[in-house]
């Protein structure tokens, strides 16, 4: 029986030859799984052939070759997509494998230091986080977003103490010395955090506030 490898968004499955999708088996529980708006990296390598006799397609999206065996699959809505795999033989095309990608969207980021999400935050801890970055609840991947601009407030007894902008996504030298000042009860407001995304928008998201202890 043919063995096809089909290493998926960087985890392996292990796909039985001339298969349908309830058939194969999943070595991760995030396999098949793709996000819109973002290349999805799918390397797929047969037991029986050559990678250039194989032929990868998908029933909605893009598929494109960036390597010998190697693809970036882009869809462009959610739901399911079925890949199909066959293998060129004799001047004859012969489907061995196809299975279902699902696709969902990336969620919505929100901004974060130290991959806290809010509420309570200790003091010493926070003194030694390097900046702001943006995390995306149930994101099984690296979020392809870069922070380039934030506001950081902070506030005493709903007395504003220090109000900073910040380019990028590091704390400059004028954030640091407001942070160091921070003593318990204080409010420290992260906001109006611009990001660019992987398909090169920019775009304000939801911000963060934490309160010292």
């Amino acid at each position: 029986m043919k063995i096809i490898k089909l290493l998926s968004f960087g985890i392996a499955l292990l796909l039985p030859g001339i298969t349908t999708a309830q058939q194969f088996t999943v070595g991760a529980p995030v396999m098949n799984l793709a996000y819109i708006g973002v290349p999805n990296p799918i390397t797929v390598v047969s037991g029986s052939c050559g990678c250039d006799a194989l032929q990868v397609s998908v029933s909605e999206g893009t598929l494109e070759k960036t390597g010998n065996c190697q693809y970036d699959f882009r869809p462009s809505r959610q739901g399911t997509v079925q890949l199909t795999v066959a293998e060129k033989k004799g001047g004859k095309t012969k489907v061995i494998h196809t299975s279902r990608i699902r696709v969902k969207s990336i969620p919505e980021p929100h901004a974060s230091v130290g991959g806290r999400k809010g509420g309570e935050y200790p003091i010493d801890e926070f003194k030694v986080q390097s900046g702001v970055s943006a995390v995306a609840e149930g994101f099984e991947m690296d979020l392809p977003v870069a922070v380039v601009a934030f506001d950081l407030k902070i506030n005493r007894s709903k007395v504003q103490l220090a109000e900073e902008h910040g380019q990028g996504a590091y704390f400059s030298a004028s954030c640091k010395a407001s942070i160091n000042k921070l003593l318990p009860g204080d409010t420290l407001k992260i906001e109006n955090v611009k990001i660019i995304s992987a398909d090169g928008r920019v775009q304000l998201i939801q911000g963060v506030v934490y309160t010292m202890k």
